[in-house]
């Protein structure tokens, strides 16, 4: 809740959500995430991956505001769920279902 609540009170647009990006970015790397900050060439976007193998978890976590309006998106919980999924994942312990080897989110904008 903590992170939804903070993505909510500093809205950011879509491509300059750079301290939202780096709030999910910061908390990947304290949950054992190897993170890969500008993937694809934009600065506010994102790649944590915990773990290998053929069997992954996907989350996307979007984090941008829209202009003039703020979160009435949801974005912020949609990041904050994502990453609160993932943290709690551990590679080869992801019920209901057969385990899974690596545990990965995309972070971007959803412009």
């Amino acid at each position: 809740m903590a992170l939804s609540h903070s993505l909510y009170d500093e809205p950011e647009t879509a491509l300059a959500e750079h301290r939202s990006a780096a709030k999910i970015a910061d908390l990947r790397e304290t949950a054992g995430f190897t993170v890969t900050r500008g993937v694809g060439e934009l600065p506010t976007a994102l790649l944590a991956t915990r773990g290998s193998g053929e069997l992954v978890l996907g989350l996307c976590a979007e984090y941008d505001a829209l202009p003039g309006i703020g979160h009435a998106c949801g974005r912020n919980v949609n990041g904050a769920a994502s990453e609160g999924s993932g943290s709690v994942s551990r590679p080869g312990r992801s019920p209901p279902g057969p385990p899974s080897n690596c545990a990965r989110t995309a972070g971007t904008s959803g412009a």
